[in-house]
């Protein structure tokens, strides 16, 4: 009898795609997309990341995009999340954040393509960098959470547009 071969892509791999991918897509936006937690691999390592602050179940990946953080724990399609995950998911929600599970790339770029669509900005015109603009009458207008603030896009130059002319 042969051994069970998994073709499941592992967590780890899953994450590296979904950094590559973000990172060659939208390269103004490098290090909104990051990791933050820090498995130990030993008792000192342990300590050491305790003693930093490093909370054991915080998701994988944060996106922080137009005022807003974004939480996602990536999974394969047999994963599942641990107590200390689930525990921090709804600490994260019972604060009003967001935070979604991902089990592939495919599911992690339309993420992407649905968080930049909801802040008016379509993933594929990713050669712009936003930004909100806070002033006084946004502040005054009843806008509690920055999700009313309107994006001020400005158009980045790529090294082929400056080559043109």
């Amino acid at each position: 009898m042969l051994p069970h071969i998994s073709i499941q892509p592992s967590e780890t791999r899953i994450q590296a795609l979904c950094i590559q991918w973000h990172w060659n897509t939208f390269p103004a936006y490098r290090g909104l997309l990051h990791t933050h937690n820090n498995n130990s691999h030993n008792a000192i390592k342990g300590a050491l990341n305790k003693a930093l602050g490093i909370v054991k179940g915080v998701s994988d990946l944060e996106y922080f995009f137009a005022g807003k953080s974004y939480f996602i724990e990536l999974k394969n399609l047999v994963g599942y999340q641990t107590l200390e995950q689930k525990q921090f998911q709804k600490l994260v929600q019972s604060q009003g954040g967001s935070y979604q599970i991902v089990r592939s790339l495919e599911e992690f770029q339309h993420l992407i393509e649905r968080i930049h669509t909801q802040c008016n900005h379509p993933v594929s015109s990713h050669q712009a960098t936003c930004i909100q603009v806070i002033s006084e009458t946004n502040r005054n207008s009843g806008c509690n959470d920055n999700s009313c603030l309107p994006l001020t896009c400005i158009h980045v130059k790529q090294e082929s547009d400056r080559n043109s002319g």
